[in-house]
């Protein structure tokens, strides 16, 4: 009778644990498999499973991947070599919008689509 209490709550933990690490941030939740785009023209599409493409304005491709770190938004750009690397911004969500401000204090809004 002790054995089947101890591995109901071996149970009861292994299932706490599974649900606490599966669940999404807010970030990773509003963004990913979607497009976000800025005022300026630009599309970044954020794909499920890590990478992104994307479009400036002046119609140059975007290609590299994207994680959210400690609630920032980070992408790791491979394409256009001029842009490549990688560059975290604190992400701040609003009703359909992520603002991305830079280390500079340069903030975009970007529309979620």
């Amino acid at each position: 009778m002790q054995k089947i209490f101890m591995l109901a709550g071996v149970g009861l933990l292994t299932t706490a644990c599974v649900q606490a690490t599966t669940e999404m941030d807010p970030l990773t939740a509003a963004i990913s498999g979607k497009s976000i785009v800025a005022g300026s023209g630009a599309v970044v599409n954020v794909a499920p499973n890590g990478s992104l493409t994307g479009t400036l304005p002046n119609g140059t491709e975007l290609e590299g991947a994207w994680t959210v770190r400690d609630g920032d938004f980070c992408r790791t750009l491979t394409a256009p070599d001029n842009l490549a690397g990688t560059k975290c911004q604190e992400a701040e969500l609003g009703d359909g919008t992520v603002t991305l401000t830079d280390a500079d204090g340069t903030s975009t809004l970007w529309t979620i689509q």
